[in-house]
């Protein structure tokens, strides 16, 4: 029996988006850490927003709330590969696809145009149960992500490789812990900084977790950074472990 599928409604689309997006940037942000770089998530960032519906036609999101990507004259048909990445080629300018789908006559976003392509709702292959899990799970995983993303940015700051070099270069520290094995994964810390360019100043501080041959301490770290000079440690505190 052939069924007739009814279009979208802008609100289980951006439900969608949302979902979506949560699950490009905890990759994203997994990816900076992996590859340690910014350019490398974000290039993993846009080939999975150009793929993310390549598999039946429904990206995560997209399964989560039972929408799917079928051709508009064709609604019963899955858009071959390269239609189903043409319509997420404009997905970083959500802001006017979203206008296009709200406002515009036939209510589908730019890349649906282009590619002859419109989301419809299907019935939900997923019991209630397991979509309830898996979003438990991409909340978790998301905020984990951050988490992570948040000291990945913070190990690969300037201030956090000069404070990193003056433990290195430390005597004090060495006479306490001998030859640095390693640091602690978590690291606390937090960088401020106004102006841009050669105008730029700032303040950060790190406490750094260091092992040791012969025991652990934490080494908190103050800097400084006036406008049109370089970042400059202010202040160290040595704390040795009880």
């Amino acid at each position: 029996m052939e069924v007739t599928l009814r279009k979208a409604d802008v609100e289980r689309r951006l439900l969608a988006f949302v979902i979506d997006h949560i699950c490009i940037t905890i990759v994203a942000m997994f990816s900076f850490w992996i590859l340690e770089g910014f350019f490398m998530a974000g290039l993993v960032g846009v080939l999975l927003y150009l793929c993310k519906d390549v598999t039946g036609g429904a990206s995560i999101g997209k399964r989560v709330v039972g929408l799917a990507v079928r051709y508009s004259e064709e609604p019963d048909t899955v858009p071959e590969v390269p239609a189903l990445m043409l319509r997420n080629i404009f997905s970083f300018l959500w802001p006017l696809e979203l206008l296009m789908i709200m406002f515009s006559r036939n209510k589908r976003k730019i890349g649906d145009n282009l590619a002859g392509t419109d989301v419809y709702i299907v019935p939900r292959t997923t019991p209630p149960a397991r979509l309830y899990v898996i979003i438990a799970v991409v909340a978790v995983v998301g905020l984990a992500s951050f988490v992570l993303g948040i000291m990945g940015v913070l190990r690969n700051s300037e201030p956090h490789q000069i404070a990193i070099a003056h433990i290195e270069a430390s005597e004090e520290v060495r006479s306490v812990v001998g030859e640095i094995t390693g640091y602690g994964f978590f690291l606390q810390g937090n960088i401020s900084t106004t102006g841009i360019s050669a105008g730029m100043s700032g303040s950060a501080n790190f406490t750094i977790p260091v092992r040791g041959e012969r025991g652990n301490m934490s080494v908190v770290v103050w800097l400084e950074m006036e406008a049109g000079s370089e970042w400059e440690i202010t202040r160290v505190l040595y704390r040795t472990a009880e």
